[in-house]
This record gives C-alpha cells, sequence and structure tokens, in this order.
C-alpha cells in the first residue's frame, strides 16, 4: 500500500512539506479514506496512477495556496475537472473529496440527471442553478451549502420531456456560469477530449469550462477488470 510520505519521489508534486507538510497531508488523507469507507463502504487505494492527483487534491481541499504555487495555471477559486480513461476511479475519488474544509460535495450521475428531466421537466435542471443549502451539522467543516460534482459528463443525451428536447449538462454548465456561482462550487468528471465535448455542448460551454475548471488528469488501465 502506498503513503503519501513513502511515495513522494515517486509523484509529481514535490516539496509540499513547505508549506503543509507531509504529515499533515497523509492525516487528511487518512481521515477522507476512513470516512469513504465508513460512509461507502469502500476501500480507497492509492498507487502510482492516482497519487499526483491525490496530493493535488489534498492540498486544494484545504484552501492551501501553494495549491497555486505548484500548479500555475490553476486556482483554489475555480472547481475541478476530473479527466481520465473509464474505470481509472474518478467517481471514487470524488466522493473521497466529499467533505472537506475547500467545500462539501454531492456527487450526481449526468444520466440520472438526463433520466429526471425526461420525468420531471424543467425542474430537474434548474435546482441545479444554485448551491443546495444543508442542514445544520450536515457538514464537518460547516459548510452551509453544497457544490455538486457532475459524474461522467458525456454519459447522458439530448433528453425529451413531451415535445421540448433539451441537452440537460449543456444548460446547467451555462446557467451555473450565467448565475455567478462561485467556480469552486462546480466539479466534473469525464472521458471526454475537449473535442468531444465541443461536439456535445457546443464551443460558447467549452469556453466556459476553460474559465471554470482546473483540469487534473488519472491515468491508467481500468480498475473494474
Amino acid at each position: 500500500m502506498e503513503t503519501l510520505q513513502k511515495s513522494r519521489q515517486k509523484s509529481s508534486v514535490t516539496g509540499v512539506e513547505n508549506n503543509l507538510s507531509l504529515g499533515k497531508l497523509q492525516s487528511f488523507f487518512d481521515y477522507l479514506k476512513e470516512s469513504l469507507s465508513n460512509r461507502l463502504n469502500i476501500d480507497f487505494k492509492l498507487d502510482d496512477d492516482n497519487i499526483s492527483v491525490i496530493k493535488a487534491l489534498c492540498l486544494y481541499h484545504n484552501n492551501n495556496e501553494y495549491f497555486e504555487s505548484l500548479y500555475p495555471n490553476m486556482s483554489l477559486k475555480k472547481g475541478i475537472l476530473l479527466f481520465g480513461p473509464v474505470g481509472t476511479g474518478k467517481t471514487t475519488i470524488m466522493h473521497l473529496f466529499h467533505d472537506t474544509p475547500q467545500c462539501y460535495t454531492t456527487v450526481v450521475n449526468c444520466r440520472k440527471i438526463s433520466d429526471d428531466y425526461a420525468l420531471e421537466g424543467l425542474s430537474a435542471i434548474t435546482k441545479y442553478n444554485s448551491m443546495r443549502k444543508l442542514a445544520l451539522g450536515i457538514s464537518a467543516f460547516n459548510h452551509y451549502g453544497s457544490s455538486f460534482c457532475f459524474d461522467d459528463l458525456g454519459a447522458e443525451s439530448p433528453t425529451k420531456h413531451f415535445s421540448e428536447t433539451r441537452n440537460v449538462m449543456a444548460d446547467i454548465i451555462q446557467n451555473r456560469y450565467d448565475n455567478r456561482l462561485r467556480f469552486n462550487n462546480t466539479h466534473i468528471t469525464t472521458n471526454l477530449s475537449s473535442a468531444q465535448i465541443e461536439e456535445l455542448y457546443g464551443l460558447r460551454v467549452l469556453d466556459r469550462m476553460k474559465e471554470m475548471f482546473n483540469l487534473l488528469t488519472l491515468t491508467g488501465k481500468s480498475r473494474r477488470s
């Protein structure tokens, strides 16, 4: 089993001890791992394929400014766009960072949103146009509202409710941008390339996404085999 300390030389994220000690990173990761196991009965496996992303996300989710020093093109004010091949653990990672100093995140599958629109109509989309309020005490870090991670962008398809067909995720991304929600309240996982995103959602949405998100990439083979 990898640990954040032992894998220090293997990771592209180096020098984190200058601002947030490796020991504190390890403690934070252990807390998240235990929480994931308790909530979803998932034993998260740290390895060479995901450790760079995990270290980056540990910094990001602690609101640590060293994240921006390590990644000059990234910002704590942006959300996370986690890209990677099918089965590499993107969804599990977003569940891992469910409740952190940075945000409380609700993971919702894009295909489910599409299915909900077919049944419920516009209300299935508009509920994602703002933050979802949280009951007092739900978040260990006292967040009053939930961010959303839209999981598996591209798995959904344009959906019809009666006679009205919508590209639901294009609408949601555009609406969250237009409503001036803080960008770090929106996260996405996908295996789509930029060209595929433009083809499915249009150039306007792609441009918005470049402004809204930090791109992190997972590598490796599917963990489902």
